[in-house]
């Protein structure tokens, strides 16, 4: 398949945005044939900088586990190892529900960094649940509790404000 690059527009309804992206992906299929080289000449990206620096994957492999063959062959168990180049790769796949795998580069991530990205993009799916109606901004990607720390992170003791102008002060 083809990467894609997508742009979010934040006061977009989620619902509606899902279904245009959706529909964005089928019809950029048409040109799955582009080499990635080609891609670079057409992207407005400098020189150096690499297009894609991360990757997400729907796998929906045709296996059905309950077909039957007329020689009463079946599928019992299928295993696939996938790798990547990505520093950091998101997989997606329905084979008993939604399940999502966050690989990455050891490298470039520590182990509690991913662990907030994955936090990050469960409270997100819970938020996309909640409220498929909301503007995509106005979905949580934060608990409610890492909000408070992160908005609170840079605050002190309150501090007296001389009651002056700037030019006064400076």
């Amino acid at each position: 398949t083809l990467p894609t690059r997508v742009r979010v527009d934040g006061a977009q309804r989620v619902v509606p945005w899902l279904r245009a992206l959706q529909e964005q992906q089928s019809e950029s299929r048409r040109y799955d044939f582009v080499a990635l080289a080609d891609l670079r000449a057409w992207s407005d990206l400098p020189g150096g900088v690499n297009l894609f620096d991360s990757m997400v994957v729907f796998e929906n492999y045709p296996i059905d586990d309950t077909a039957v063959s007329g020689d009463g062959v079946r599928v019992r168990e299928v295993r696939g190892v996938d790798t990547t180049s990505f520093p950091l790769t998101l997989s997606a796949d329905l084979a008993e529900g939604l399940h999502l795998e966050l690989a990455f580069d050891p490298r470039l991530f520590d182990t509690a960094t991913v662990r907030r990205l994955a936090d990050h993009l469960a409270v997100l799916l819970a938020g996309l649940v909640a409220d498929p109606d909301r503007p995509v901004a106005a979905v949580p990607m934060m608990s409610g509790g890492e909000r408070q720390r992160v908005l609170g992170a840079g605050c002190g003791a309150a501090a007296e404000v001389p009651a002056a102008t700037f030019t006064d002060v400076f």
